[in-house]
């Protein structure tokens, strides 16, 4: 396949103008490009998308760690103030 893609672009060298103003081989680089630039996007507004749930993920994680910690605290203190840290 690849001495044959090498033949196919030695036999094309000559022909480079010929190759390049071929109306659907420019269409199908047009619609390439456009594919590719759609693609670049919606991976742009994902990352985007997905930003914020890891932000919000990091700071549930550190609310709950506040939290838990807080409850810890309250524990130990009721438990100092009715005599029963056993």
């Amino acid at each position: 396949m690849l001495e044959s893609a090498q033949r196919v672009g030695l036999a094309l060298a000559n022909y480079e103008v010929e190759v390049e103003d071929f109306a659907p081989l420019k269409e199908a680089n047009e619609a390439r490009a456009e594919l590719v630039a759609a693609i670049g996007q919606r991976a742009g507004a994902q990352q985007q998308e997905t930003a914020w749930v890891t932000t919000s993920k990091e700071e549930l994680r550190e609310e709950l760690a506040r939290t838990a910690a807080t409850l810890s605290d309250r524990a130990v203190a009721y438990a100092l103030s009715v005599g029963d840290l056993g």
